[in-house]
């Protein structure tokens, strides 16, 4: 092929040798041609290289190992014409050089000489062993590693000649396949392969195998733009310098002493992003200026010294944000992000002050857990204004320096999942546009005043804590579980202003304060649970009509007012009497279920009176250990539709059967 190329050249050459003599000997020569009609180089061992000339350019084109260093010039110029300097006294024409060609009737025309390399490449992967490996890899002039760039084994052997420079690489351009090094590698950089645009990946180490060479290291490519997967896992890299690096398919960062990263260039991510050690406490800033898109799982955790993270682009997260133990970070903020399509999973960060994320519309689930045991500073500021939808649970956990003024969140519309609030000390909490949510946890927000549910179309379940302050609750006229946990706080009086009736299950718990409470408003409740830690004397349901099942624990309380309530379609249990001594029922007419009545058999009990006027049916009857009770007419209307299982009494003073209830004695005196 070079031999009829060159044939082609010289054929040219003499036409056009021919073109600038004159044939025409009646015509008088003015010699005015100052062309180059032929160039060519040959090099020692015997190939030659024509240049091409066009205009006043001759390209040369030479495989980038090839060194035109002394080649012999040969060259042709039109009839009587000169050039300066003198081609064939020049030997560097690995560099651009300038000619003049001077015509006979002296017109001048300039020249410039420029050398194209071609790329030079391998037949498959390359794997470099010792020091020895990488001086051949680069006197072969290879520019393109079609498969895997191996340098270094795992098999650390006593005398081997282990590399430790890799700068006579600096031809090497791309590499097809995958960049790896191993733990035989002795040298401080990777400097060298600093010209290499693209790889299938660069593996220092595996996502399961730390990388353990001799030396620690600095990673630094400069040209590298396009990268499959990046895997960084060792504690012997200082340093990750990849300037020009626009897009990898994934990234994985387990570096424990790595102290500085640049990623100036990076948009895309296509998978998982992911920086997760043990503990790095050298990296203070992680800059990802560009970044606009990460297809997978975003992960930054334990790098503990990282005081600042900037994704100012950042639009979109094809799955879940983590970002967890970064317990020097100061702000967490991604002002243009728009899209997630996993969960917000923010935990352990001792230092964070403010998150923002004010483009956010949905995510999958939202937690951040600001509840560490030694906070550093307070957290001042939460931005979520265009959130309006979360397909899971909503958590915000804060700590005793919670700062924050506000907690609102104007565009929410719907929490599928949990909305679950703790440790907010400031006064104002607000969903104005919630109207879809099953279950609302609501814990230690002591200085906010009012909450307003009303546009929540199906709350299940409300569960409000030491909320010392809380005195109007606004909701619908239904709810199905409402519990209110004192969390030993003295609270204020039953904040609910409209709510009738709790279709499942009302609790009151912890209330080691309030010796007297009023459950105001509510008329009918399916499930009265125990009062779990309660100290009450004094509780009053006056407006309850109708329950399905109650259950009271009775150790303190002197007085349980229920003025109004005429049926209880299931069980009835009044559990630890002590201190009452009267149970009141005024206009009870029916207990569907079991009526019990318990003291405690090592306690005494004060219990001596039911009043039960209305009572006329019963599921059944147990009464015991009540040591003090010896009257039981108040249950002489019920008795004779009772059988002899449905009925127990024992550990009283007087301890009737059935048949003398039946036969009217009541007492023992009877």
């Amino acid at each position: 092929m070079k031999n009829i190329k060159l044939y082609l050249l010289m054929l040219l050459g003499t036409l056009l040798v021919f073109s600038c003599s004159d044939d025409d000997d009646e015509l008088p020569f003015n010699g005015s041609d100052n062309s180059i009609i032929s160039f060519s180089l040959t090099v020692p061992n015997g190939d030659c290289y024509p240049g091409a000339i066009t205009g006043n350019k001759i390209v040369v084109t030479a495989p980038l190992n090839v060194s035109l260093t002394g080649a012999k010039v040969n060259f042709s110029l039109c009839e009587q014409a000169s050039v300066t300097p003198d081609p064939t006294e020049i030997t560097d024409w690995d560099t651009e050089q300038a000619f003049t060609v001077t015509a006979y009737n002296q017109e001048t025309k300039k020249y410039t000489y420029s050398v194209t390399r071609t790329e030079v490449s391998s037949e498959g992967e390359v794997i470099l062993i010792t020091q020895a490996d990488v001086d051949a890899l680069a006197a072969s002039g290879i520019t393109i590693i079609e498969g895997d760039l191996i340098i270094g084994n795992n098999n650390l052997e006593e005398g081997i000649d282990t590399i430790k420079d890799l700068s006579a690489l600096s031809n090497l351009i791309e590499v097809k396949q995958n960049i790896i090094v191993n733990n035989s590698f002795a040298g401080t950089s990777l400097r060298g392969l600093e010209k290499i645009r693209s790889a299938a990946g660069l593996y220092l180490g595996t996502t399961s195998t730390a990388l353990n060479c001799l030396n620690e290291f600095d990673v630094e490519l400069s040209a590298l733009k396009n990268l499959g997967q990046l895997v960084v896992n060792s504690t012997k890299v200082k340093s990750l310098h990849l300037p020009a690096l626009q897009e990898t398919g994934w990234l994985y960062l387990s570096a424990s002493k790595l102290g500085s990263i640049d990623f100036s260039s990076l948009v895309n991510c296509v998978t998982n992003f992911t920086m997760k050690t043990s503990a790095n406490t050298m990296l203070t800033s992680i800059a990802l200026p560009v970044l606009e898109s990460i297809g997978g799982i975003f992960t930054l955790q334990y790098y503990q010294g990282v005081t600042e993270l900037s994704c100012p682009k950042l639009e979109k997260i094809n799955g879940t944000l983590i970002a967890k133990n970064l317990t020097k970070l100061h702000a967490l903020a991604f002002p243009e992000l728009k899209e997630i399509s996993g969960d917000i999973d923010v935990a352990y960060t001792n230092s964070l002050t403010s998150f923002s994320m004010p483009k956010i519309e949905q995510c999958n689930q939202f937690s951040l857990n600001l509840n560490f045991s030694n906070p550093q500073v307070a957290f001042q500021s939460l931005n979520l204004q265009s959130l309006k939808s979360v397909n899971g649970d909503f958590k915000f956990t804060a700590n005793t320096k919670n700062e924050m003024d506000v907690m609102e969140f104007p565009a929410l519309e719907r929490v599928s999942g949990t909305l679950n609030i703790q440790h907010y000390y400031g006064p104002t909490f607000s969903t104005p546009q919630l109207s879809e949510c099953a279950t609302i946890m609501i814990y230690y927000i002591p200085e906010v005043e009012k909450l307003d549910f009303t546009a929540i179309e199906n709350l299940q379940t409300l569960t409000i804590g030491g909320c010392s302050k809380l005195t109007e609750v606004e909701s619908r006229p239904s709810i199905v579980n409402l519990t209110i946990n004192a969390l030993s706080e003295e609270l204020p009086p039953f904040p609910f202003k409209d709510l009738q009736e709790i279709t499942g299950t009302f609790e009151l718990d912890n209330f080691k304060n309030n010796p007297t409470y009023e459950i105001t408003g509510i008329k009918k409740i399916n499930v009265i649970s125990g009062m779990g830690g309660s100290v009450f004397s004094d509780l009053a349901y006056p407006d309850l009509e109708e329950v399905g099942s109650a259950t009271f624990q009775m150790y303190l309380l002197n007085y349980l007012r229920l003025p109004k309530l005429k049926l209880v379609r299931e069980n009835f249990t009044f559990s630890s009497l002590r201190d009452l001594e009267i149970l009141e029922l005024p206009v009870l007419e029916k207990i569907g279920g079991k009526f019990t009545l318990s003291g405690m058999t090592w306690l005494p009990s004060d219990f001596t009176q039911m009043d039960l006027p209305m009572l006329t049916e019963v599921g059944s009857v147990s009464i015991t250990d009540l040591r003090d009770l010896s009257n039981f007419s108040a249950l002489k209307n019920v008795v004779e539709a009772l059988n002899d299982s449905q009925w127990k009494v024992s550990g009283c003073a007087y301890n009737p059967t059935l048949d003398d209830m039946k036969a009217g004695r009541y007492t023992p005196e009877n």
